[in-house]
């Protein structure tokens, strides 16, 4: 694969033919190999190697079911089937997790007092109902990582 044409297809074909296993870490090395990443290309366009990361892994979730998890510094991980849910379930309260707290900076440094009164009910409900569903998501996290917990033998407590 030359470093100057790049095919999603050829890509996601070198992935397969390499043989990845189930829990074999993929170097960034050879990421940027399959991708056809070099430094030119990242110069003419930075974002490249995300779009191309997000390409593949897209692929090769959908047309393969198999899940790559991002190992900072080292490259990405091939997710055995029976870690997907638990990566599924952490991935989402990463990303839930990270849009309540942007949301609580949002509502806890907002310039009330330009507010009218109308506006200020507004924020003030606003914030009740952001703590509310902070309060719901949180026992929601509490039950689905339940699932992931041993399992007791009967007659055992937990």
């Amino acid at each position: 694969m030359s470093d100057i044409e790049w095919s999603l297809r050829q890509a996601v074909d070198a992935f397969i033919d390499e043989g990845f296993n189930d829990g074999d870490l993929v170097s960034h090395d050879w990421l940027r190999w399959a991708l056809s990443i070099n430094d030119q290309v990242v110069k003419d366009n930075e974002f490249v190697l995300l779009e191309r990361m997000e390409a593949i892994k897209g692929s090769l979730l959908k047309e393969h079911r198999i899940a790559l998890q991002n190992v900072r510094g080292k490259g990405y991980r091939v997710v055995p089937p029976s870690e997907q849910a638990r990566y599924a379930a952490e991935e989402a309260s990463r990303h839930i997790e990270k849009g309540m707290r942007k949301a609580d900076q949002l509502l806890k440094h907002t310039r009330v007092e330009l507010l009218d009164s109308a506006e200020r009910r507004q924020h003030t409900d606003a914030e009740v109902r952001m703590a509310s569903l902070n309060g719901m998501l949180d026992k929601g996290r509490r039950d689905v990582f339940q699932a992931f917990l041993p399992t007791s033998r009967p007659g055992q407590a937990r």
